[in-house]
């Protein structure tokens, strides 16, 4: 009897073992023991700038700073090829001394990619004193190009896959005051969609539980004839 069994069982292994279109992968930074390689500058060519990590709090800090459009500079961990992560996140939590209202419609976070192509999140709003977390979703729809606070282009599918598959800086935004201010970073994660299995998967286990239910019909049928 255990004969009959072999073949669908075969075809859901060959299932559980064929690849699906995006492996669950995540690349984060918790500053648990350091900076891990984070810096403080601008996607404008300003970067390379110490920040201070809290132990306390175990966030990285930048802390009085009057700089305009500067934020978190990502370390190399998140540069290069990251075209797996299309249609995945990239969260953060985000505290902000003294955020302003009319900061309200900076983007959270800045992509450039080859040749110096930049592009912005869409606002969430702003972060608390307290820390905010913000997710942001890695598609076009969720970015556009031009100025962070000015004219705005929509960024196409293709543009934007053209960037993540040659990251060259990502920077988590980090002015939101007029004034001078303190701003912390933590709970960095980039993390790709999780995926749906390929179509010959699907072939493949449908084929395994079609066997497997005409193999139990034989069993019954043999069993019934003894």
């Amino acid at each position: 009897m255990r004969k009959l069994f072999t073949a669908p069982i075969a075809a859901l292994a060959l299932a559980a073992a064929a690849p699906t279109a995006h492996a669950a992968t995540t690349i984060s930074s918790t500053f648990d023991t350091g900076a891990e390689g984070w810096t403080f500058g601008s996607y404008l060519g300003f970067g390379g700038i110490g920040v201070t990590w809290d132990s306390a709090s175990q966030a990285i800090v930048k802390p009085n700073h009057g700089f305009g459009d500067f934020g978190f500079i990502a370390s190399s961990a998140y540069l290069g090829d990251k075209s797996d992560f299309l249609n995945g996140t990239f969260s953060f939590d985000l505290a902000a001394s003294a955020p302003s209202a009319q900061y309200a419609n900076r983007p959270p976070l800045v992509l450039t990619g080859a040749n110096g192509k930049v592009i912005f999140a869409d606002s969430l709003g702003l972060p608390s004193p307290g820390f905010t977390t913000f997710s942001i979703k890695l598609n076009a729809s969720s970015f556009y190009s031009g100025s962070p606070t000015g004219t705005r282009t929509n960024v196409s599918a293709s543009q934007f896959e053209a960037i993540l598959a040659d990251l060259e800086q990502v920077q988590v935004w980090g002015d939101w005051s007029p004034s001078v201010e303190t701003a912390r970073l933590d709970n960095v994660a980039m993390a790709a969609n999780a995926g749906v299995p390929e179509p010959a998967t699907w072939a493949l286990m449908i084929m395994g539980f079609g066997g497997a239910g005409a193999a139990l019909r034989r069993r019954r049928v043999a069993v019934a004839a003894i």
